[in-house]
């Protein structure tokens, strides 16, 4: 039938949340807090588990320090944790709170030379994620302990300085691949 109407065409099923098993890409863009100077921070993760419940994650970034005339600072945290996601009804709105450990890869380009750190690292973000078929925007409070404050100076005098403690705040966009089924426990 080559004007016909053809067969008709069958949408695929809709993914049941509790069960279905997926892979989110994250793509985040926003600041980064350390009581005093603030950082532009770059963050890229992948999760695997629970479109509902628990999944796996891997993230990495980037904290670029804004005043780069006297000390070239950038930090690159990496790290593996475990993140907690909940759908609130049948809308496409999810929260999930996560807890990730890794390292922080700190180098700094002085007068003297570049210097080169590496300090443990935690994160807990905290994130809201709006989904519309696979496709949707994340917001994330990301609060992070590096386990080391950082100094430098010049000629005696302090000219700069990073808390262990930073704070971010970022926003982006995230990619959601269904993979397949949770395997059900059996009492």
């Amino acid at each position: 039938m080559p004007l016909g109407t053809g067969p008709k065409v069958v949408s695929p099923e809709p993914v049941d949340p509790a069960v279905a098993r997926m892979i989110r890409l994250d793509y985040l863009l926003g600041v980064a807090w350390r009581i005093e100077p603030v950082d532009v921070a770059m963050i890229t993760s992948i999760e695997y588990g629970q479109m509902k419940g628990f999944s796996g994650s891997f993230h990495t970034g980037m904290l670029l320090s804004p005043d780069r005339n006297i000390v070239r600072v950038v930090d690159v945290p990496i790290g593996l944790g475990a993140v907690y996601r909940h759908r609130f009804g049948g809308r496409p709105l999810y929260a999930s709170v996560g807890l990730t450990a890794g390292i922080l890869v700190h180098r700094a380009g002085t007068d003297l030379g570049v210097i080169r750190r590496v300090d443990p690292d935690l994160r807990a973000p905290l994130r809201l994620a709006w989904t519309v078929e696979r496709v949707g925007m994340s917001l994330a409070l990301v609060p992070a302990f590096s386990f080391r404050e950082r100094t430098y100076e010049r000629r005696g005098a302090e000219v700069w300085k990073h808390h262990s403690v930073r704070v971010g705040l970022v926003f982006g966009l995230h990619w959601d691949l269904v993979v397949g089924r949770a395997n059900r426990r059996r009492p």
